[in-house]
């Protein structure tokens, strides 16, 4: 009877993991909601079934992200006494729950599901949702289009999700093609899933993306490092010359890039200026996370630069203030919670990385996350992800770096050099 009810836990458990990842691409939706919550719960109750609580490690190198995410969430709630303006409190203890809860799963290894299904569903559902935008552009195009690239990137905008989220889901799927790639002999599949790559790599290209195509150049090169470096040397660094030429020649063309680089003038580079400037009046202890952007709010609207941008100024009134942000990830955590704020942010996006490097996990695994944090400087979270996707990312990066690190820490264990870690 328990083990009946173990595989049913474990069962429903994957599949929500599964209908959660697929959600990842999409606007937030009740369907999100419901796997969300079945995930969590689920992962709970595995936890107690499997007994797991009679061997856990807490306090290692593998959980401190999760520790710092924890730690991020507390902040909120510790500054929330000392803010001048609480008025968007309750929007980011909802938002930021996602640390907290996800953080606490991280603790408790929670199982996600298996690599080969969640490779399936990023490829799967990216070619999905690529094709269900084309279609809804060409059935719902006014009768003049004067620009399609322009109407095909604000249907995907409004219809599927905004472009940094989606372009993000797109890279894990090009990850996610290397890795079936190096799984499979038969040279029909590795030609199929090397046209995904290149149908994956164009659409990203083509919504005229910066630090998402930049992501996609560096997942490319490192996906071929990947799969040929032991055998091809030299066809390794003639492809990474000819993609360096080719991604520097199309990022170069990107419409943002041409209209910086004629202008001389770039928005997010204002704002981070604007940003700076009110970070030095509390660099030590910082303001709080809901007088922060008050505060960003008021310098946007008194910039006679940054006030142009109607698009930006109207996602900072609106009552989700999704555009008051310095678009830095680091730089928000400092200009909200000080050196306390930096440190945490930083735990959370460098220590995956330390521990991949430490334990060799997965090149593509470690060039994933490292994708991400590159993106986080240009953008913050809750605006280019959302808070629970990206807390998913980290569970999923943890879980499978763990996993890919198992030879290298029981070849360690062999030789007394770290303590058993078997269940």
């Amino acid at each position: 009877m328990i083990q009946q009810l173990k595989k049913m836990v474990s069962g429903l458990q994957t599949l929500s993991g599964l209908t959660l990842f697929a959600c990842l691409p999409m606007f937030f939706s009740g369907v999100t909601r419901i796997s969300m919550l079945m995930f969590i719960g689920l992962s709970i109750v595995e936890y107690f079934l499997d007994k797991r609580y009679q061997y856990s490690q807490f306090f290692t190198l593998h959980k401190a992200p999760f520790w710092a995410c924890i730690a991020y969430f507390l902040l909120l709630i510790i500054y929330a006494p000392f803010e001048q303006d609480t008025q968007h409190l309750p929007l980011f203890i909802e938002s930021r729950s996602a640390f907290l809860i996800f953080g606490v799963l991280g603790l408790l290894d929670t199982k996600v599901p298996p690599a080969k299904y969640l490779a399936g569903i990023a490829s799967g559902m990216s070619t999905i949702l690529i094709a269900y935008t084309l279609y809804l552009a060409y059935t719902q195009a006014p009768e003049v289009v004067t620009n399609w690239q322009k109407h095909i990137i604000l249907t995907r905008h409004t219809k599927i999700h905004a472009h940094m989220a989606f372009n993000m889901y797109l890279n894990v799927a090009m990850a996610a093609c290397f890795w079936f790639i190096k799984q499979y002999k038969s040279w029909f599949t590795r030609g199929a899933l090397t046209l995904l790559i290149v149908l994956f790599y164009s659409a990203v290209a083509y919504s005229n993306a910066r630090t998402g195509f930049v992501a996609s150049n560096i997942i490319i090169m490192a996906g071929i490092i990947y799969l040929l470096w032991d055998k091809q040397k030299i066809l390794v660094v003639s492809a990474t010359v000819l993609l360096a030429i080719v991604g520097g020649t199309l990022i170069l063309n990107n419409h943002k890039v041409e209209k910086m680089l004629s202008t001389q003038k770039d928005v997010r580079y204002d704002i981070w200026i604007e940003s700076v400037t009110l970070l030095k009046q509390a660099p030590l202890l910082g303001i709080g996370a809901s007088t922060n952007v008050e505060h960003l709010i008021d310098v946007f609207l008194d910039s006679p630069y940054i006030i142009r941008d109607r698009a930006l100024i109207d996602s900072c009134l609106h009552p989700d203030i999704s555009g008051a942000h310095p678009h830095n990830q680091l730089l928000q955590s400092s200009m909200e919670f000080g050196l306390l704020g930096l440190l945490t942010m930083l735990g959370i996006l460098l220590l995956p990385i330390a521990y991949m490097v430490k334990y060799k996990c997965n090149l593509v695994l470690l060039t994933f996350w490292s994708v991400i944090v590159i993106q986080l400087q240009t953008e913050v979270i809750r605006g280019s992800l959302g808070d629970y996707a990206f807390c998913l990312y980290l569970l999923f990066a943890m879980y499978y770096a763990q996993q890919s690190s198992k030879k290298v820490v029981g070849s360690m264990q062999g030789h007394d050099q770290l303590p058993s870690t078997a269940r």
